[in-house]
């Protein structure tokens, strides 16, 4: 971990969330070994930043209301509460734009002077991009970061001339709890095939190309942000050679280590979606297969880190297991350059020590 980022004289540093987590459940997990830390609440520690979640302010009739236009009454409520108390020492910084939107929106009303950052999951997005023109001219003092390159240079071209800065925050892992270390009782005899997550997971294409091969394949299904508007593509019935169920983070951690490749089939999509499984499942050594889509997995495609198919070609994909159980040296020496450049570049402490900085960054 870094040391603490020199905020000058801010007087209070604010973290606002878009879910609600249970932090001090993340806090026990982490010491226990059972599970990974969460890196808002290690930026939170380090920084010496207050968070807040949804739930924690009550909604009104127009917090409801406003909802319709982005993120939820919680959010809004949250939002509402946060401006009202705000000095202009007190820096607020958003997890994501569901809940900086509103934030940003009621800075800009109450023409609050407080310093105001929101992560963009996809500035890209019809409504994401026109309120991010709206706050980027109502809010006196305003930055924002996102996880991609292609999402920091849009955001540039958008509104980089009228915020502070435009921060690049690469997708983490807790590369401290995900590592390769595996147990001798859990090496299998055949191949093991591993996967994991619900948004725009493709588990249907994934089935078609494993069906005809001797081989397992095991899904957790598990996703922070899952609803039932989520794109999710799930066989049924499911192949007999293919597991799908809740697993939990020690367990995740095991089949990682266990499989001889960890396979993310995705939906055609510009999210970014199945990072945080690429990154977990390289940091425990797995070699890995994901689908083409922009973003950091295709630049880690280019980088002959990982193998890329195109979405939804089951032939591609089957013929791209076989090459890599065909030639587990080769595959090994991949996983190995791939946790190299995650440990470089995508731990959590890097994660958090470039958001500490932005957060802390003093005025010209």
């Amino acid at each position: 971990m870094t040391a603490p980022q020199d905020i000058g004289n801010l007087t209070k540093i604010l973290i606002l969330t878009s879910t609600r987590f249970d932090f001090a459940g993340f806090g026990h997990r982490k010491r226990s070994d059972a599970g990974p830390g969460h890196s808002v609440a290690q930026l939170a520690e380090e920084i010496g930043a207050e968070i807040l979640q949804p739930g924690d302010h009550k909604t009104v009739w127009s917090d409801r209301l406003l909802a319709k236009i982005v993120g939820t009454s919680e959010h809004w409520a949250t939002a509402r509460h946060v401006i009202a108390t705000a000095e202009e020492t007190t820096v607020i910084y958003a997890t994501g734009d569901d809940v900086g939107l509103p934030l940003a929106l009621v800075a800009a009303f109450r023409r609050s002077s407080a310093r105001i950052g929101i992560y963009f999951l996809a500035p890209e997005r019809t409504r994401a991009k026109w309120l991010a023109r709206v706050v980027a001219v109502g809010v006196k003092r305003l930055f924002v970061t996102t996880g991609t390159p292609d999402k920091a240079r849009f955001l540039e071209n958008l509104i980089g001339s009228r915020v502070e800065q435009v921060v690049l925050a690469v997708d983490q892992t807790d590369t401290d709890f995900f590592s390769p270390r595996l147990p001798p009782e859990q090496v299998l005899t055949s191949p093991l095939i591993a996967s994991c997550g619900l948004e725009q997971r493709d588990y249907i294409t994934l089935a078609k190309a494993t069906e005809a091969l001797d081989l397992f394949v095991k899904v957790c299904a598990a996703s922070p942000n899952y609803t039932d508007q989520t794109a999710l593509a799930i066989p049924d019935p499911l192949p007999a050679n293919m597991e799908l169920r809740h697993l939990e983070f020690n367990e995740l951690r095991s089949l990682y280590r266990a499989a001889s490749i960890t396979v993310i089939p995705l939906l055609a999509n510009n999210f970014s979606a199945g990072l945080t499984t690429m990154l977990e499942a390289i940091a425990c050594g797995s070699p890995v297969i994901i689908s083409k889509t922009p973003g950091l997995a295709s630049e880690m495609i280019c980088q002959d880190l990982v193998v890329g198919v195109p979405p939804g070609d089951a032939a591609a994909l089957q013929d791209a297991i076989a090459a890599v159980l065909d030639d587990p040296a080769e595959a090994q020496l991949r996983a190995k350059r791939a946790r190299e450049w995650v440990l470089e570049n995508h731990s959590t402490d890097s994660y958090v020590g470039t958001l500490a900085e932005a957060i802390g960054q003093k005025e010209q």
